[in-house]
Parts: structure tokens; C-alpha cells; sequence
């Protein structure tokens, strides 16, 4: 695999930068279409009243959606606070590059005690999606769950709380396990959102993990519930 740089090089600049521009501009036409065309979208019956209204088109808004709609009597809205997204959204590399954008809901953290001391005034941004996908647009596919103490805190004061029934149930319900941990029991197959092992691994990442392994670390399930060591990323 040849790196951005190598293949400039090779194939000159103003190639590169045409296919750059090329790149841009299906982005924009794709967006000036979806507005152009969004009449002749809409459906020959507008509906003033609903079901069920879910607010937020994220990975978890689309789900509950998409359970909703299982049943053809229910009538459902899936409202939305961000932009549709063009064809540059849908490349995991680039999502660094949407961070801080008209994408992102430009969240931060409040300055850190015992972290982020590599970061000015020890703020760390927080990502947060305000487009369709939601935040899973722009966290490269990266499949993380909630950590259970968030969780926990929903139910502080219900005595009867359980993380295995009342949270990981629906995790697994929704998920399509297809990868490592498909024979794990905190994981499951046969859900709407497909996760799976990354393609590839990088040189540089797998002489990281060599050296990981020979100083006696473990790596983990980042969805299994162990909060120290290295976790194997799943998208």
C-alpha cells in the first residue's frame, strides 16, 4: 500500500488535486440535488400525525426507527437536527476532518484534574453529530458502547436495576456480531447494525501490539467491560 504522498508523486500534483476537486464537487452537486429534488420526495399524502416521533437519527434513533417500522400499521417521524450528508461523510479517514465543522456540535469538555494534560487548558473536545448517522459519522465506525457506570446512573434510584437486563439486553439486540467476539455472551448475531473485525491492520499497529503482548498486556473486548489495558477496536 503506498502512502498519499508516494502516489502524488507518482501521479503529479495536479492530478491529485483534480481528483480532490472532482471528489468536492459530486459533494456539493449530491447536496444540490437532495435539496433540488425534495419536493418530488416527499410523499403524495402529507401526514400531521404520527405514531411514533424519535428525535435523533443516530445509531441509536435510527434503530428504535427502524424497530418501529417493523410493524407497517405504526407511523413514524425521525427528526433530525443536522444536514444530509454527501459522499466525503461516508469515508472513515476523514473523519477527523469533521470534527469542528458544520457537522459537530462543537461540545467540550470542562478542563481535566487527572487528564488531557497534553491539551490546552486540559479541555478536550467532545464530538458530537448533527447530521443524519449522528455521531456515529464521526467517530471513524469505531463500534463502542456506553460505558455500564453511565448507565448506572439512570437508575439510581431504582433498587431492581440490573446492567444485564435493562441495558446490555438491547445492545445485543441491535447488534449483528460478525467478527472475533461472535461466540462471546456479551455479543450477539442477527440484529440491524453489522459489526465486524477492521479489514487490515497497519505495520506500524501490529509491531505496537508485538510489543504490547511481549510486556505482558492483555488485549481486550473494548465492549467487554474491562476498563484497563488495550482494547481491539470492531467497527
Amino acid at each position: 500500500m503506498i502512502s498519499l504522498t508516494s502516489f502524488a508523486i507518482r501521479c503529479g500534483f495536479p492530478f491529485v488535486s483534480f481528483i480532490i476537486f472532482m471528489l468536492i464537487f459530486m459533494c456539493i452537486l449530491k447536496e444540490w440535488m437532495f435539496t433540488y429534488f425534495s419536493n418530488y420526495l416527499l410523499p403524495e399524502k402529507i401526514i400531521n400525525e404520527f405514531d411514533y416521533i424519535v428525535v435523533g437519527s443516530g445509531s441509536a434513533g435510527s434503530i428504535v426507527a427502524l424497530r418501529l417500522a417493523e410493524n407497517s400499521n405504526n407511523t413514524v417521524l425521525v427528526l433530525e437536527a443536522g444536514i444530509c450528508a454527501g459522499i466525503l461523510f461516508d469515508i472513515p479517514g476523514l473523519t477527523p476532518l469533521l470534527q469542528k465543522s458544520l457537522v459537530d456540535w462543537h461540545y467540550s469538555t470542562v478542563p481535566q484534574k487527572h487528564g488531557g494534560w497534553a491539551l490546552k487548558n486540559n479541555i478536550s473536545n467532545w464530538p458530537m453529530g448533527s447530521i443524519y448517522g449522528g455521531t456515529s459519522r464521526l467517530n471513524s465506525m469505531i463500534y463502542a458502547r456506553g460505558h455500564p457506570s453511565d448507565f448506572k446512573s439512570w437508575f439510581k434510584n431504582d433498587s431492581n436495576y440490573l446492567y444485564e437486563k435493562h441495558i446490555l439486553s438491547y445492545f445485543m439486540k441491535a447488534e449483528d456480531q460478525r467478527g472475533r467476539y461472535k461466540s462471546s455472551q456479551l455479543h450477539s448475531t442477527g440484529g440491524p447494525l453489522a459489526v465486524d473485525d477492521l479489514p487490515f491492520i497497519t505495520p506500524f499497529a501490529q509491531h505496537f501490539l508485538d510489543a504490547v503482548s511481549s510486556l505482558n498486556f492483555s488485549i481486550h473486548d473494548l465492549n467487554g467491560g474491562e476498563n484497563r489495558g488495550l482494547w481491539g477496536v470492531i467497527s
